[in-house]
C-alpha cells in the first residue's frame, strides 16, 4: 500500500515546523550542510518520491497551501497585503490554466523554487498538458536534450554529452533542482526546449554591439539564437539591468571597500566584487564590460527565449508552456516576459515567482510585486557559490589598504557623474550623440601597470614586435640595447594613463598616473568612444592594407581626439600653442620645442597628436564636423595627407610601389609600406633639422620595403623602393639614405629611388 505523504518530512526539508506528530523519516540535520546548503545530491522532489511516492494532484493541492503562502499579484499591486490577497493553490492554478505561457521566475539556488516547479508543472500537465522551456539549457544542445526526452539516448550519454568541453551545459545543480522536470517531460513524452543561446555568443555580442554581431555571426549559429533583439514594453527592464550589471562598477566598488573597512569579517563575501570578480556563475562571467552592452547581451537571451516559446505556444495543439528562467528574466513582465509580449500580443501570458521568507506582511504596491502569482515560502539553498579560487583574503586586504592610501575612494563615487558631464560636453561640441551611455572604469597603479605593460609580452604580440625590430633597426629608427617588447611594454605602463577599449566597450582610468589631468583624460577617451558608436573603429583598423594607412588612420582618430577635447575644456589658445600658432604642418615637437634626446616612439606619438590635430583642424575650418565625419568614410590612406592636409581635399593617393621577386635563396620575413612620417623621421634621427627632414620628405610619393634572411644566425637583408615627386627630389632622397643608413647601397632612377643594406641583427 502506499504510504501517506510525510509532510513532516517535507516540512523539515523547507524550514517549516511540521502540522503534527507524524513520524519523521528523516532529520533536517541530515539533508544539511553545515553552511546551510542540502548535501544529497537527489532534489527534494526526489526524496518525497522515495518516501511517499509519486504525489498525486490533491495531495500537491493540499501541500501548497500548507507549506505556502499564495498572493494574488494585481491586489497585491492595488495595495491589498492583507487576506484579501492570498490565493489557495487551486485558485493559482486556475489563473495558469486560463494562460497560453506560464513564466516560472526562480532563484537559482533556492530550493524551494525547484520544488515549486516539478510540482506546478505535474499539475498543470494533469490539467492541460504542457510542454516546457528552460533557460538551464543552451540552444547548441537542444538536439541532445530531444534526443534524450523522447527516449532515443540514455542517460549516462546525456549527461556525458551536456558535460563535454565544447558545450559545457550541465548547472551544477542540476542533479538537485531540474533533473524532476527533465524526467518528467520523458516519462510524459513532452516537449522540453532549451531556452537560452549558447554564452559565447552572448558574450560576443557584448563586447562587439549588436550590429556587428549580426553582420559577422557565422551561419551555423543563426539556428542557435533570436533572428533580431526585441525590446520589451515596459522600459523599466533596461533600468533594472543596468542597475545591477553597473553593481560590479566602480562607484559600487567604492562602497563594498567602505563595509569591508568597517567589518573585516564582510571580507569573504565582498572579496570578489571588490576585486571585479563578481559576474561569475549565474551571470555566466559576463559582468564586465560596458553595462550597455551587457544590456543588449541580457536582451539577446530574452528574444531567443521568447522566440523559443513563441514558436511553441503556436503549435502546442493545446498544450501549455511552461517557461523556466531566473526571476531576472521574469519579474515585473521584463526580460523574456516583455519581450514575448511585444512579439506575441495575442498570447496569454501569466508569470509566478517565488519569494523568501514565507511572511504574512508581504511588499505590496505597484513598484514592489513582481508576478501575476506571488508565492512566499522559506529559504533553503541548494548550493553556495564558490569564490574564485585564485582571490586571496590577502589580497583583498591589501587592496583595502591601497585605498586607503590612494584616496581614490572620491574617484569611484564621483565617476558616474564626471563621465556624463564629459559625455554632455562632447555632444555639444561635436554635434554627435552617444548611441549608448560609456562606462569608466577606475583603475590603481597596480592594475593599471599590469592591464598596459603586459600586452607586449603575449606570445603573439612578441612574436610580432620581434619582427618589427629588426624592420626598425634596418632603417635605423630603434637602437636600444633592450628588446622591442621590453622597451614597449616599460614605455607602456609607465606614460598611458588610460585608454577606451574597442573591444568590451569601455574606458580605463588610471587616476594616480593622470593627477590634475583626469578631466582631459577621461574627454579624450570618450572621445574615441563616441568615434567607436559611429564609425565602428574595429571596421576601420580592419580596413588598413599596411602600416602606413593605419598610422593614417590613427592620426584622424587620435587628432580629432585632441582637437575636440581642446575645445571641450576651453584651451583654445592651448591648442594654438600646441599646433605651432595653427601653422603648417612638419614634424616639430608637441610643445613647440625640439626635445634634447629624439627617439623613433615619441616622433611617431608627436604625429599621431600633434599633426592629426592639425590635419582635423584643418578640416573643420574648410567645412565644420561634416567634414572630419567625411574623413571616416574616406580616410587618408597616407602620413602625406595627415601632414599636407591640402592633399586629401585633392584626393591624393600614394603610388603602388612593386618590389622584384624574391632570388638567391633569401626569405621574406617582413613586407610593408614605410611612408613620409617615418622616413622624416628616420632623417631626423640621423641628424637633420626638422625643417630639412620634413622638407626632404615631402616630396615622397609612395614606397615599398621587404625584409629578407637566408638562415637563421645569418644577415637579414633590406630592400627598400620609394617613389618621388620627381628626379631631383629622388636623387635628394638617394642621399640622404645614404648618409643615414651606413652600408647601403642605393642608386636613383628617374622618380625612383632603392636602397638594399645587409645587417647582422641576431
Amino acid at each position: 500500500m502506499k504510504k501517506a505523504v510525510s509532510l513532516a518530512l517535507l516540512s523539515a526539508i523547507l524550514l517549516i515546523p511540521p502540522a503534527s506528530a507524524a513520524e519523521k523519516t528523516f532529520d533536517l540535520s541530515d539533508l544539511m550542510a553545515p553552511g546551510g546548503e542540502l548535501k544529497a545530491k537527489d532534489s527534494i522532489y526526489d526524496r518525497w518520491v522515495a518516501a511517499a511516492g509519486v504525489p498525486q494532484a490533491a495531495e500537491i493541492v493540499r501541500f501548497l497551501d500548507a507549506n505556502f503562502v499564495l498572493r494574488d499579484g494585481a491586489k497585491l499591486a492595488a495595495g491589498s497585503a492583507g487576506p484579501e490577497s492570498r490565493m489557495s493553490a487551486s485558485e493559482a492554478l486556475e489563473r495558469m490554466a486560463s494562460a497560453d505561457v506560464i513564466f516560472f521566475g526562480e532563484q537559482h539556488n533556492e530550493a524551494g523554487a525547484h520544488l515549486l516547479e516539478v510540482l506546478l508543472l505535474r499539475l498543470l500537465d494533469e490539467r492541460c498538458g504542457a510542454d516546457v522551456c528552460m533557460e538551464m539549457f543552451e540552444t547548441q544542445s537542444r538536439t541532445t536534450l530531444e534526443d534524450y526526452v523522447s527516449g532515443r539516448m540514455d542517460e549516462k550519454a546525456f549527461l556525458e554529452k551536456l558535460s563535454a568541453p565544447e558545450i559545457k551545459g550541465l548547472w551544477q545543480n542540476y542533479r538537485k533542482d531540474y533533473r524532476p522536470i527533465v524526467e518528467y517531460s520523458r516519462e510524459k513524452g513532452r516537449r522540453i526546449a532549451a531556452g537560452f543561446p549558447p554564452r559565447r555568443l552572448a558574450s560576443d555580442l557584448a563586447k562587439k554591439g549588436e550590429a556587428e554581431f549580426y553582420r559577422t555571426i557565422r551561419e551555423e549559429d543563426r539556428s542557435l539564437c533570436a533572428t533580431r533583439i526585441s525590446e520589451p514594453l515596459d522600459e523599466s527592464y533596461r533600468k533594472r539591468c543596468i542597475n545591477v550589471f553597473d553593481g560590479t562598477g566602480d562607484y559600487r566598488r567604492g562602497q563594498l571597500l567602505e563595509m569591508a573597512e568597517k567589518d573585516p569579517a564582510m571580507l569573504r563575501k565582498l572579496k570578489p566584487m571588490i576585486l571585479g570578480k563578481a559576474g561569475a556563475g549565474a551571470m555566466g562571467g559576463m559582468m564586465s564590460g560596458n553595462p550597455e552592452l551587457l544590456y543588449r547581451a541580457q536582451l539577446f537571451k530574452d528574444s531567443t527565449m521568447a522566440e523559443i516559446v513563441k514558436g511553441m505556444a503556436e503549435s502546442s495543439s493545446g498544450r501549455k508552456v511552461f517557461a523556466v528562467a531566473g526571476a531576472g528574466h521574469v519579474s515585473f513582465r521584463g526580460g523574456a516576459v516583455g519581450v514575448l509580449e511585444a512579439l506575441a500580443p495575442g498570447l496569454k501570458v501569466v508569470t509566478v515567482v517565488f519569494e523568501t521568507p514565507r511572511t504574512s506582511s508581504p511588499p505590496s504596491g505597484r513598484e514592489q510585486v513582481q508576478a501575476d502569482v506571488m508565492i512566499f515560502g522559506d529559504r533553503i539553498e541548494t548550493y553556495v557559490q564558490e569564490l574564485p579560487a585564485k582571490v586571496t583574503i590577502e589580497e583583498a586586504e591589501k587592496r583595502i589598504r591601497e585605498m586607503e592610501g590612494l584616496a581614490l575612494l572620491a574617484v569611484y563615487r564621483s565617476n558616474g557623474e564626471d563621465q556624463k558631464k564629459a559625455m554632455e560636453d562632447i555632444e555639444k561640441a561635436r554635434g554627435l550623440k552617444f548611441k549608448y551611455p560609456m562606462y569608466a572604469r577606475i583603475m590603481t597603479a597596480e592594475e593599471s601597470k599590469s592591464e598596459v605593460g603586459g600586452w607586449a609580452r603575449a606570445p603573439e604580440a612578441a612574436s610580432w614586435l620581434a619582427v618589427q625590430e629588426k624592420v626598425l633597426r634596418m632603417f635605423n629608427l630603434y637602437s636600444g640595447g633592450r628588446t622591442l617588447a621590453e622597451a614597449q611594454s616599460d614605455r607602456s605602463s609607465e606614460s598611458i594613463m588610460g585608454f577606451y577599449r574597442p573591444a568590451d566597450k569601455v574606458l580605463y582610468l588610471f587616476p594616480e598616473q593622470a593627477g590634475d589631468r583626469l578631466r582631459g583624460l577621461r574627454v579624450h577617451e570618450s572621445i574615441h568612444a563616441l568615434q567607436d558608436q559611429h564609425f565602428d573603429l574595429a571596421r576601420l583598423r580592419s580596413s588598413v592594407a599596411n602600416s602606413e594607412e593605419d598610422a593614417a588612420l590613427t592620426a584622424l582618430i587620435e587628432g580629432e581626439a585632441v582637437y575636440l577635447m581642446m575645445q571641450v575644456l576651453g584651451m583654445s589658445k592651448g591648442l594654438e600653442k600646441m599646433l605651432g600658432g595653427g601653422g603648417g604642418g612638419g614634424h616639430g615637437g608637441m610643445g613647440g620645442g625640439k626635445p634634447p634626446a629624439p627617439d623613433y616612439f615619441s616622433e611617431r606619438t608627436r604625429l599621431m597628436y600633434r599633426a592629426g590635430a592639425q590635419f582635423v583642424k584643418a578640416l573643420a575650418e574648410k567645412g565644420g564636423w561634416e567634414k572630419v565625419t567625411e574623413a571616416y568614410g574616406r580616410r587618408p590612406s597616407s602620413t602625406s595627407e595627415i601632414l599636407h592636409p591640402e592633399r586629401w581635399f585633392e584626393g591624393f593617393k600614394p603610388e603602388s610601389v612593386s618590389l622584384p621577386p624574391v632570388s638567391g635563396g633569401w626569405k621574406e620575413i617582413a613586407n610593408d609600406v614605410l611612408g613620409e612620417a617615418d622616413f622624416a623621421v628616420m632623417l631626423k634621427l640621423g641628424g637633420l633639422s626638422d625643417d630639412e627632414s620634413a622638407g626632404a620628405a615631402s616630396s615622397w610619393r609612395g614606397d615599398r620595403y621587404r625584409l629578407e634572411v637566408k638562415d637563421a644566425g645569418s644577415p637579414h637583408r633590406l630592400v627598400y623602393l620609394s617613389a618621388w615627386a620627381d628626379e631631383k627630389s629622388a636623387e635628394t632622397a638617394c642621399g640622404h639614405l645614404g648618409r643615414v643608413l651606413p652600408g647601403a647601397r642605393v642608386s636613383a632612377r628617374g622618380r625612383l629611388c632603392a636602397a638594399v643594406r645587409e645587417l647582422n641583427l641576431d
